[in-house]
Protein backbone atom coordinates (compact mmCIF):
# COMPACT_ATOMS: atom_id res chain seq x y z
CA UNK A 1 0.00 0.00 0.00
CA UNK A 2 1.55 3.69 -0.93
CA UNK A 3 1.07 6.48 0.94
CA UNK A 4 2.29 10.01 0.17
CA UNK A 5 1.80 13.82 1.37
CA UNK A 6 0.92 16.60 -0.62
CA UNK A 7 0.22 20.02 -0.41
CA UNK A 8 -3.08 21.45 -1.62
CA UNK A 9 -4.80 25.23 -1.51
CA UNK A 10 -8.13 24.97 0.13
CA UNK A 11 -10.59 26.15 -2.28
CA UNK A 12 -12.54 28.54 0.47
CA UNK A 13 -9.60 30.73 2.21
CA UNK A 14 -6.78 29.19 -0.57
CA UNK A 15 -4.81 28.54 2.22
CA UNK A 16 -2.05 25.90 1.61
CA UNK A 17 -2.50 22.58 4.03
CA UNK A 18 -0.44 19.29 3.95
CA UNK A 19 -3.04 16.68 3.28
CA UNK A 20 -2.00 12.22 3.70
CA UNK A 21 -3.57 10.36 1.62
CA UNK A 22 -2.95 6.25 0.84
CA UNK A 23 -3.57 4.64 -3.07
CA UNK A 24 -6.12 2.52 -3.72
CA UNK A 25 -5.69 1.01 -6.97
CA UNK A 26 -5.82 4.05 -9.22
CA UNK A 27 -7.20 6.50 -6.93
CA UNK A 28 -5.50 8.26 -3.28
CA UNK A 29 -7.88 8.86 -0.22
CA UNK A 30 -8.57 10.89 1.19
CA UNK A 31 -9.24 13.67 -1.29
CA UNK A 32 -9.80 16.60 1.17
CA UNK A 33 -10.08 19.86 -0.58
CA UNK A 34 -10.52 22.25 2.55
CA UNK A 35 -7.97 23.34 5.22
CA UNK A 36 -8.66 21.94 8.78
CA UNK A 37 -10.09 25.53 9.59
CA UNK A 38 -13.08 25.37 6.72
CA UNK A 39 -13.54 21.86 8.09
CA UNK A 40 -14.09 22.35 11.66
CA UNK A 41 -16.33 25.51 10.37
CA UNK A 42 -18.65 23.19 8.38
CA UNK A 43 -18.88 20.43 10.98
CA UNK A 44 -19.78 23.15 13.70
CA UNK A 45 -22.37 24.29 10.83
CA UNK A 46 -23.67 21.25 10.20
CA UNK A 47 -24.13 19.87 13.98
CA UNK A 48 -26.50 23.46 14.22
CA UNK A 49 -28.33 22.63 11.06
CA UNK A 50 -29.10 19.20 12.48
CA UNK A 51 -29.90 20.79 16.22
CA UNK A 52 -32.47 23.50 14.63
CA UNK A 53 -34.08 20.36 12.52
CA UNK A 54 -35.16 18.62 15.53
CA UNK A 55 -36.07 21.67 17.49
CA UNK A 56 -38.22 22.40 14.63
CA UNK A 57 -40.07 18.76 14.17
CA UNK A 58 -40.27 18.66 17.84
CA UNK A 59 -41.65 22.30 17.86
CA UNK A 60 -44.10 20.56 14.89
CA UNK A 61 -45.07 17.40 16.51
CA UNK A 62 -46.11 19.85 19.70
CA UNK A 63 -47.92 22.34 17.42
CA UNK A 64 -50.16 18.58 15.83
CA UNK A 65 -50.41 17.35 19.65
CA UNK A 66 -51.62 20.37 20.76
CA UNK A 67 -53.97 20.70 17.59
CA UNK A 68 -55.58 17.31 18.77
CA UNK A 69 -55.71 17.69 22.56
CA UNK A 70 -56.15 21.38 23.72
CA UNK A 71 -59.51 22.66 23.62
CA UNK A 72 -59.83 25.63 20.75
CA UNK A 73 -59.98 28.48 23.56
CA UNK A 74 -56.77 27.60 25.29
CA UNK A 75 -54.67 26.97 21.85
CA UNK A 76 -53.50 30.50 21.06
CA UNK A 77 -51.28 32.77 22.76
CA UNK A 78 -53.04 33.89 25.77
CA UNK A 79 -55.20 37.03 25.83
CA UNK A 80 -54.39 39.53 28.34
CA UNK A 81 -57.51 41.29 28.08
CA UNK A 82 -59.31 38.80 29.59
CA UNK A 83 -59.79 39.15 33.33
CA UNK A 84 -58.33 36.35 35.37
CA UNK A 85 -55.52 36.58 38.06
CA UNK A 86 -52.63 37.03 35.41
CA UNK A 87 -50.11 37.35 38.37
CA UNK A 88 -51.10 33.93 39.46
CA UNK A 89 -50.67 32.68 35.88
CA UNK A 90 -47.20 34.27 35.74
CA UNK A 91 -46.46 32.43 38.93
CA UNK A 92 -47.66 29.13 37.57
CA UNK A 93 -45.65 29.43 34.55
CA UNK A 94 -42.18 30.51 35.95
CA UNK A 95 -42.67 27.04 38.34
CA UNK A 96 -40.92 23.90 37.30
CA UNK A 97 -42.20 22.37 40.03
CA UNK A 98 -45.16 20.23 41.43
CA UNK A 99 -47.99 22.58 42.16
CA UNK A 100 -51.14 23.38 43.51
CA UNK A 101 -53.67 25.73 41.70
CA UNK A 102 -56.35 27.06 44.23
CA UNK A 103 -59.36 29.74 44.50
CA UNK A 104 -62.77 29.91 42.91
CA UNK A 105 -64.11 29.43 39.31
CA UNK A 106 -63.42 31.36 36.09
CA UNK A 107 -59.95 32.65 38.11
CA UNK A 108 -57.87 31.32 35.52
CA UNK A 109 -56.59 28.32 37.22
CA UNK A 110 -57.75 26.06 34.20
CA UNK A 111 -56.56 28.07 31.25
CA UNK A 112 -53.21 28.30 33.45
CA UNK A 113 -53.23 24.54 33.30
CA UNK A 114 -53.44 24.49 29.43
CA UNK A 115 -51.10 26.83 29.48
CA UNK A 116 -48.69 24.73 31.18
CA UNK A 117 -49.75 21.53 29.42
CA UNK A 118 -48.36 23.18 26.15
CA UNK A 119 -45.40 24.17 27.71
CA UNK A 120 -44.38 20.97 28.61
CA UNK A 121 -45.50 19.70 24.90
CA UNK A 122 -43.15 21.85 23.15
CA UNK A 123 -40.58 20.36 25.70
CA UNK A 124 -41.63 16.85 23.66
CA UNK A 125 -43.54 15.93 27.10
CA UNK A 126 -47.13 15.24 26.35
CA UNK A 127 -48.95 15.35 29.77
CA UNK A 128 -51.93 13.21 30.66
CA UNK A 129 -55.05 15.75 31.70
CA UNK A 130 -58.21 14.61 32.96
CA UNK A 131 -60.51 16.83 35.55
CA UNK A 132 -60.76 14.72 38.82
CA UNK A 133 -64.47 13.41 37.91
CA UNK A 134 -62.85 11.60 34.80
CA UNK A 135 -60.12 10.59 36.97
CA UNK A 136 -62.26 9.13 39.63
CA UNK A 137 -64.94 7.58 36.82
CA UNK A 138 -61.88 5.80 35.18
CA UNK A 139 -60.65 4.54 38.45
CA UNK A 140 -64.02 3.27 39.03
CA UNK A 141 -64.92 1.17 36.05
CA UNK A 142 -61.17 -0.13 36.33
CA UNK A 143 -62.65 -1.79 40.06
CA UNK A 144 -65.05 -3.70 37.11
CA UNK A 145 -62.07 -5.45 35.70
CA UNK A 146 -59.17 -7.73 36.47
CA UNK A 147 -56.87 -7.18 39.26
CA UNK A 148 -53.97 -6.96 36.83
CA UNK A 149 -55.80 -4.78 34.51
CA UNK A 150 -57.03 -2.19 37.29
CA UNK A 151 -53.40 -2.32 38.82
CA UNK A 152 -52.05 -1.37 35.44
CA UNK A 153 -54.03 1.65 34.92
CA UNK A 154 -52.88 3.03 38.81
CA UNK A 155 -49.72 2.22 37.76
CA UNK A 156 -50.23 4.45 34.51
CA UNK A 157 -50.90 6.90 35.89
CA UNK A 158 -48.31 7.07 38.73
CA UNK A 159 -45.49 6.70 35.67
CA UNK A 160 -46.43 9.17 33.45
CA UNK A 161 -44.04 11.98 33.08
CA UNK A 162 -46.90 14.56 33.81
CA UNK A 163 -49.98 14.06 35.22
CA UNK A 164 -52.89 17.46 35.37
CA UNK A 165 -56.31 17.33 37.49
CA UNK A 166 -58.28 19.90 37.20
CA UNK A 167 -60.94 20.29 39.46
CA UNK A 168 -59.82 18.52 42.43
CA UNK A 169 -62.42 17.97 45.14
CA UNK A 170 -65.80 18.30 43.03
CA UNK A 171 -65.78 14.22 42.04
CA UNK A 172 -67.81 12.42 43.82
CA UNK A 173 -65.84 9.14 44.45
CA UNK A 174 -66.02 5.80 46.93
CA UNK A 175 -63.59 5.13 49.74
CA UNK A 176 -61.85 2.19 47.23
CA UNK A 177 -61.23 5.12 44.53
CA UNK A 178 -60.13 7.49 47.11
CA UNK A 179 -57.41 4.88 47.95
CA UNK A 180 -56.41 4.50 44.98
CA UNK A 181 -56.04 8.27 44.26
CA UNK A 182 -54.12 8.61 47.43
CA UNK A 183 -51.60 5.62 45.40
CA UNK A 184 -51.41 7.34 42.48
CA UNK A 185 -50.43 10.99 44.15
CA UNK A 186 -48.40 9.38 46.82
CA UNK A 187 -46.03 7.54 44.50
CA UNK A 188 -45.96 10.10 42.21
CA UNK A 189 -44.63 12.94 44.64
CA UNK A 190 -42.62 10.63 46.43
CA UNK A 191 -40.39 9.58 42.63
CA UNK A 192 -41.11 13.60 41.81
CA UNK A 193 -42.89 13.46 39.25
CA UNK A 194 -44.58 16.83 37.70
CA UNK A 195 -48.44 16.67 38.92
CA UNK A 196 -50.39 19.94 38.71
CA UNK A 197 -53.78 20.15 40.19
CA UNK A 198 -56.49 23.14 40.35
CA UNK A 199 -59.08 22.76 42.91
CA UNK A 200 -61.75 25.45 44.12
CA UNK A 201 -60.79 24.28 47.94
CA UNK A 202 -58.01 24.89 50.30
CA UNK A 203 -56.45 22.04 52.54
CA UNK A 204 -58.87 21.87 55.21
CA UNK A 205 -61.53 22.14 53.17
CA UNK A 206 -60.78 20.04 50.49
CA UNK A 207 -60.08 17.26 52.96
CA UNK A 208 -63.84 17.05 54.35
CA UNK A 209 -64.70 16.81 50.91
CA UNK A 210 -63.68 13.17 51.13
CA UNK A 211 -65.53 10.16 52.63
CA UNK A 212 -62.45 8.52 53.93
CA UNK A 213 -61.05 11.03 56.39
CA UNK A 214 -58.06 9.06 57.83
CA UNK A 215 -57.03 9.02 54.44
CA UNK A 216 -57.60 12.00 53.32
CA UNK A 217 -55.39 13.58 55.99
CA UNK A 218 -52.29 12.11 54.84
CA UNK A 219 -53.02 12.80 51.07
CA UNK A 220 -53.37 17.10 52.20
CA UNK A 221 -50.05 16.35 53.65
CA UNK A 222 -48.61 15.17 50.82
CA UNK A 223 -49.99 18.08 48.67
CA UNK A 224 -48.92 20.58 51.44
CA UNK A 225 -45.32 18.87 51.21
CA UNK A 226 -44.70 18.57 47.46
CA UNK A 227 -46.82 21.24 45.79
CA UNK A 228 -46.20 24.51 45.38
CA UNK A 229 -49.73 26.45 46.50
CA UNK A 230 -50.35 29.41 43.95
CA UNK A 231 -53.88 30.97 44.83
CA UNK A 232 -55.97 32.36 42.06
Amino acid sequence: MDFRTITRKCLETGQEFELKQTRFGELWFPDIKYCDEVLDRMEVEFKEEKRQAIKLQKRELADDWIQKNIPPIYKGEPDRSFPINWKAFDKALACNQSMLLIGKSRKGKTRTAMELIKREAYKGDYPEFKTAERLAGTLGEGMGKSRATHQRLIDHFIKVKTLVIDDLGKENITSRVQSDMFEIFNSRFEHEKLTIITTNWNGDELQARYPDEELAKPLIARFREFCKPITF
